[in-house]
């Protein structure tokens, strides 16, 4: 097998992480339409209530998860980046072998992109 250098593959991951926190980000922005719409004063937070609060949590929970994704992208891209000028490979000389197929580093990803989209929707209804 040839040698083999994952830089790539953590800038893939990277990617995809950005791609979450876009859909959070259009998910955080709509929220925050919503909230100030329908929260912005003493007489709308005494008759919504309970939901300006639970909003509240939840905005408060997108923006967490934003910036846990933002630093998780972060991470990946610059690790992907430090491995690809690298001119070290990612190379087992033991065990002959360059690591992952290439059709498991493009099945995972689809994979959990599939459950999220899944959970989402069962979120939803």
């Amino acid at each position: 097998m040839a040698k083999r250098n994952y830089g790539i593959d953590y800038a893939i991951v990277g990617i995809f992480l950005l791609g979450g926190l876009a859909y959070d980000y259009n998910r955080y922005n709509m929220a925050m339409l919503i909230f100030a719409e329908n929260c912005n004063s003493a007489l709308e937070l005494s008759l919504w209530g309970s939901e300006c609060i639970e909003m509240r949590d939840a905005i408060d929970s997108l923006f967490l998860e934003m910036i846990g994704l933002g630093i998780a992208a972060a991470i990946f891209i610059l690790i992907g980046i430090n491995k690809m000028r690298s001119p070290q490979p990612d190379y087992d000389d033991y065990e002959k072998d360059s690591g992952w197929p290439w059709w498991v580093i493009i099945a995972v990803p689809l994979g959990l992109i599939v459950v999220a989209a899944s959970l989402e929707v069962l979120n939803i209804i």
